[in-house]
């Protein structure tokens, strides 16, 4: 088996998992309002975004996508 078939193969089934016990989590955050989850998840995944670039060390090409037209077009989609 090569490396990224292993690889695959474990991100599907980390993908699986998550998905499966996903009800069971948010059945215990049943007391947080929706709108304050909601909240939450845009305040944290900009600083998760830009920790992922950074580890990626993608950077360039993510400046590079905002000063190109498609900066636009995906603002918009």
């Amino acid at each position: 088996m090569s490396a990224s078939v292993r690889i695959g193969f474990f991100a599907a089934l980390a993908a699986y998992l998550i998905w499966g016990f996903l009800p069971l989590y948010f059945r215990l955050l049943g007391h947080i309002s929706p709108e304050h989850m909601l909240a939450h998840r845009i305040l944290w995944s900009v600083p998760t975004g830009v920790a992922l670039v950074l580890l990626a060390r993608t950077w360039p090409q993510v400046l590079e996508t905002f000063r190109s037209k498609r900066a636009f077009w995906l603002a918009l989609s």
